[in-house]
């Protein structure tokens, strides 16, 4: 929003940076400045950790975009920010965090949240919290940082019980704490500074980039003060990765280490850390119509071509319909794919990026001088892995660190096992995402059921792995679908499975799975509420993937289906729109709306099978609030797949009102006592068909244990015509 900006006060210090990152998470559409000086600390920060600063403005924006907003933070006055306030004249709307107590010129703002906190920072944490934002963990640290700061490590008198829980829930959200205190240290002794210069004097190069590695071995007489201290200011001033000092002392050697972050991302930057390897590819000898085919049924615009294991070459939408239209259908794609080049596994980010952004090739193979195919990147890839870890310039979709959420909402136990599943994955050279509907209810806020995760690898050998660990109290395997169940004695589940893409021979028909990546898994979903994941490998925990926008279309309530054939392949996703639609009281995207009526004008329904219809049926019987459903199904004319429209329908929702009102006394005068609700509710809803038809509608359905639901139907006439 041109004209809208975030500031602190002249020489802001990491109390008041803190508070700038808060309102900046708080109001994504101002842009934060520091239109003045900085105190010597965040100066530092700033020098040492630039990445910090990727969220701040350039400071003539007040010049070229005359402020009109402005929120101010950890101050209340116009002249504490300095000259810039020479250039606020404009301000129709002022907001106001400031924690200092009230004076005599204080701007009167539209809205001044101010209170006796021990730092600014502390009233943005709780903002936060009250509107469940989960800042990612390094914004948290800086966060904690400023807490910290303007507190004196929490000991100054000022310090309010609201200032320990703000540190304690930036903790909870991933903040480091370490980092911070160590931030937050006193200046180097001279003796300190004596024993830096002579490691710096005698340091060099081990390896000077992708990580960038450093080493010092020298002799010293005098004592060691905080060594690691010190050798982490040597690894700032030598601008390395990594770096090793071994300091002889007599007949002793002491070796200190220090590893910033990025070290890390360095080396999971490399093609072996970053490539798919849940590949979609095609046979050296496979016909162009069959591989156009194949590759119409994903979601990717190319796939490898690969012959005894190793990737030949590359072929894409284009190449191949211009194939077909010239009259080569049934040629093989071998003689006429395109190059693709290779990588070693270990072939670093930067090398990758040359070839994938410079050098424009569509895709990378990543294999050795022999062996099979190891995987592809892309430039997708790449961007993901490059995508900054503190935290991106603008707050989109796809960066939201739901850490926090997830132990909030599921608990200390349930956290602690998917992070070991996370851990686990890695280690295995694969990677773990919660998908589905327990990510749509996290991000909801509501009850979980089952916990689904995909895994970019083998499912079954992760999941035995993950049991012997932490001690599942049972595992079920299916080798034939790739998955697997884990059940713990809390009956905290979760249900496993290899990322795969599905394709669907014929309307209505079950589909072919083939492997696939996390993003072609996603969609093969119903809906983009349904198609986002949760990271669980170690480096990016919690990070919310959503490549087809379902967060915007939660948080509208919107159903949008992700291609214009969802329905036509499996026409029980009308079905499911229905249920979610009256579960969540969402209402169908446009688009989506005139794709069902599409779907239905061609009476898609008679190709699905009884078993299947019946299946979503019961999952409809068994809403907690079926009305709403029930006037879905008038609307949209889906009564046939159900009974015959009823000739008096508001009669028949009248009975359905009755049933939930018994159902709930049911069940809180008897908790104990099981309750067969879809068989109930479909007794009412059949009380006025006669039995042969509700026999027939059985046998189609096909339903297990069809017998023991009759004799149900027989226990309930009597109920049944009371309501009715």
């Amino acid at each position: 929003m041109a004209g809208a900006y975030i500031l602190p006060h002249q020489q802001a210090d990491l109390d008041a940076f803190g508070a700038l990152i808060g309102a900046s998470l708080l109001y994504p559409d101002y842009t934060p400045l520091l239109p003045h000086g900085t105190s010597p600390e965040l100066h530092r920060l700033l020098q040492e950790r630039p990445e910090m600063g990727a969220r701040l403005g350039e400071p003539d924006l007040l010049q070229r975009y005359p402020a009109t907003r402005v929120i101010l933070v950890d101050c209340s006055q116009a002249e504490r920010i300095g000259p810039p306030a020479a250039l606020l004249g404009k301000v129709q709307e002022w907001i106001i965090y400031d924690h200092h107590p009230p004076l005599q010129g204080d701007i009167a703002g539209a809205e001044v949240h101010r209170a006796a906190t021990g730092a600014c920072t502390t009233l943005l944490v709780e903002a936060l919290q009250g509107l469940r934002l989960q800042p990612s963990p390094p914004e948290a640290s800086l966060m904690l940082l400023g807490i910290l700061e303007d507190t004196d490590h929490l000991r100054t008198p000022n310090v309010t019980p609201r200032d320990l829980r703000a540190c304690a829930w930036l903790v909870e959200q991933g903040a480091d704490l370490a980092w911070a205190g160590g931030m937050l240290c006193s200046a180097l002794t001279a003796e300190q500074i004596a024993l830096l210069d002579h490691l710096l004097q005698e340091g060099r190069w081990v390896q000077e980039q992708d990580p960038a590695l450093w080493l010092s071995a020298i002799s010293w007489d005098g004592p060691i003060h905080d060594g690691g201290r010190i050798v982490h200011h040597a690894l700032a001033s030598a601008g390395a990765d990594a770096a090793i000092a071994l300091i002889t002392q007599g007949k002793h050697v002491t070796a200190i280490g220090r590893i910033l972050q990025n070290y890390f991302e360095s080396m999971m930057h490399q093609a072996a850390a970053i490539m798919n390897r849940a590949m979609f590819t095609c046979p050296a000898d496979t016909p162009l119509g069959e591989a156009a085919a194949a590759l119409g049924q994903t979601p990717h615009r190319g796939m490898p071509v690969v012959k005894n294991g190793r990737a030949e070459g590359y072929v894409h939408r284009q190449l191949l319909e211009n194939g077909i239209r010239h009259g080569l259908a049934g040629q093989a794609v071998r003689a006429y794919a395109e190059a693709l080049p290779e990588v070693a596994p270990e072939t670093p980010i930067s090398t990758l990026r040359t070839l994938l952004l410079e050098a424009r090739h569509p895709m990378l193979a990543v294999q050795g001088e022999t062996g099979p195919l190891q995987g592809i990147i892309t430039a997708t890839d790449l961007q993901r892995a490059e995508t900054p870890l503190p935290f991106a310039p603008e707050r989109r979709v796809g960066r939201h660190y739901l850490h926090g959420e997830i132990h909030r909402q599921w608990g200390e136990a349930a956290l602690s096992r998917l992070q070991e599943l996370g851990r686990r994955a890695a280690a295995m050279g694969s990677s773990a995402y919660l998908v589905g509907g327990c990510v749509r209810d996290l991000l909801l806020q509501r009850s979980m059921t089952d916990i689904d995760v995909v895994i970019e690898g083998d499912a079954l050998r992760l999941a035995a792995d993950l049991a012997a660990a932490v001690s599942a109290s049972h595992l079920h395997s299916h080798p034939r679908f790739g998955t697997a169940t884990l059940r713990f004695a809390d009956q905290f589940r979760l249900d496993l499975a290899s990322s795969r893409i599905e394709h669907y021979p014929q309307p209505g028909a079950l589909p072919i799975v083939q492997a696939g990546g996390i993003q072609a898994d996603l969609w093969r979903r119903d809906f983009t509420i349904n198609a986002m994941a949760i990271a669980l490998n170690p480096a990016y925990f919690g990070q919310l993937l959503d490549p087809y926008r379902g967060l915007p279309d939660l948080q509208e309530g919107r159903l949008r289906v992700l291609h214009t054939l969802s329905f036509i392949e499996d026409p029980t996703r009308i079905l499911r729109a229905l249920r979610f639609s009256a579960r969540f009281r969402f209402e169908m995207e446009a688009h989506t709306l005139g794709l069902m009526k599409n779907a239905l004008a061609i009476d898609i329904f008679r190709r699905l099978s009884g078993p299947r219809l019946w299946r979503e049926i019961r999952y409809l019987l068994q809403l907690s609030d079926l009305l709403p459903a029930l006037r879905l199904l008038q609307e949209w004319r889906l009564w046939p797949l159900l009974r015959p429209p009823p000739a008096d329908p508001a009669a028949l929702f009248a009975a359905v009102q009755r049933a939930l009102t018994l159902r709930d006394w049911f069940q809180l005068s008897f908790p104990r006592e099981p309750l067969l609700q879809d068989v109930l509710f479909l007794r009412i809803l059949w009380h006025d068909i006669p039995w042969a038809e509700r026999q027939e509608r059985l046998n189609y359905f096909q339903v297990s244990g069809a017998d023991e639901i009759q004799n149900d139907l027989q226990r309930l006439p009597e109920i049944a015509a009371q309501l009715a």
